[in-house]
């Protein structure tokens, strides 16, 4: 976003493309709200209100709504605030019909101008290079069935209509269902660049799976703010830009060997064939397994060394006699 204000180059040029469509539908959009807010209110009231009293949602909204009475901060009722949100979603709709090819071509120009500011050529942009030892098994979850997608599809969009329109918390909630396939839509332009198979983006998001969902659930939870919104899924997609020539100056070191091939966390390790050189450095895991394997074998010290085998022929073990007692006198 701080890019997206203080560099003209980026915002004039689609400001001055849109400025006449933005006209148009804030006048729609005024007008719409005068006209349909008293069937907004019965709306938000008969049913928005008892959703959000079932799924706790009012109840959570109360209790801050009475910790902000007590610091002097001002706030809007449950019912009131369900009912803006549900009118200024409208109104973001009605924006989106105005200026969604432009929108598109916004954001598609802030990815493409923040690449170029960085000054690298299309050869910057190298095919894709493994950095993981062992990389996870993507096997596992090609084999899940039909039946199994096709459900989650449906109780996920049931969630969304259910919750979808409670204040914050539908928000929240649609924000981190789809934060992973955001967060690896909102990259296409960067498996593009790198000619990146099916197969290499699957991998490649597979291992950075964590990432990709933090960045993609705050990128959306701001695109489904009312309006404001609109400019942010043009500032992320700056975000998205320098991310990916942050990443791919990684793929670089390890093309170079400057960094070597990232081992595994234990979980991952442990079903991978033992035997390889790992480096790591110690720990309680790697302590505790020889630990382990000494206790099993009935060693009474842990930390002790190895006994050598024991060979087959039969050797007589010397015992030490102690001396004899001093004569009496």
């Amino acid at each position: 976003m701080y890019r997206l204000v203080h560099d003209d180059k980026l915002w004039r040029p689609m400001w001055n493309a849109c400025y006449a469509k933005v006209t148009q539908a804030g006048a729609t959009t005024v007008a719409w709200s005068f006209i349909s807010m008293p069937g907004q209110r019965l709306v938000s009231g008969l049913v928005l209100g008892k959703i959000g009293r079932a799924s706790g949602a009012k109840w959570a909204y109360e209790l801050i709504e009475a910790g902000a009475k007590q610091l002097g901060v001002p706030m809007l009722s449950f019912g009131t605030l369900t009912t803006l949100l549900l009118v200024l979603n409208q109104v973001n709709i009605v924006f989106d019909m105005f200026l969604g090819p432009q929108l598109r071509q916004f954001r598609n120009t802030a990815y493409q101008k923040t690449v170029e500011s960085r000054g690298k050529s299309a050869s910057f942009w190298t095919p894709y290079t493994e950095e993981y030892q062992h990389p996870p098994d993507l096997n596992a979850k090609s084999n899940e069935g039909i039946k199994e997608r096709i459900s989650e599809m449906v109780v996920r969009k049931a969630v969304f209509v259910l919750f979808g329109s409670i204040p914050l918390f539908g928000a929240i909630l649609s924000a981190a269902y789809g934060a992973l396939g955001f967060g690896r839509r909102i990259h296409q332009p960067f498996f593009e660049a790198k000619q990146m198979q099916d197969q290499e983006i699957k991998l490649w998001v597979a291992e950075r799976r964590y990432d990709y969902m933090v960045f993609g659930f705050f990128a959306l939870l701001l695109e489904r703010l009312p309006l404001f919104g609109l400019i942010f899924s043009i500032s992320n997609q700056i975000g998205a830009a320098m991310w990916a020539h942050d990443l791919e100056k990684r793929q670089h070191m390890f093309q170079r060997g400057e960094l070597s091939p990232i081992v595994q966390d234990a979980e991952q390790k442990a079903t991978h064939v033992s035997g390889t050189d790992v480096r790591e450095k110690p720990g309680l895991s790697s302590v505790g397994s020889v630990d382990a394997d000494k206790i099993n074998s009935g060693s009474s010290n842990p930390f002790a060394a190895p006994a050598t085998p024991a060979t087959s022929a039969h050797v007589p073990v010397k015992r030490r006699v102690p001396p004899p007692p001093p004569p009496r006198l």
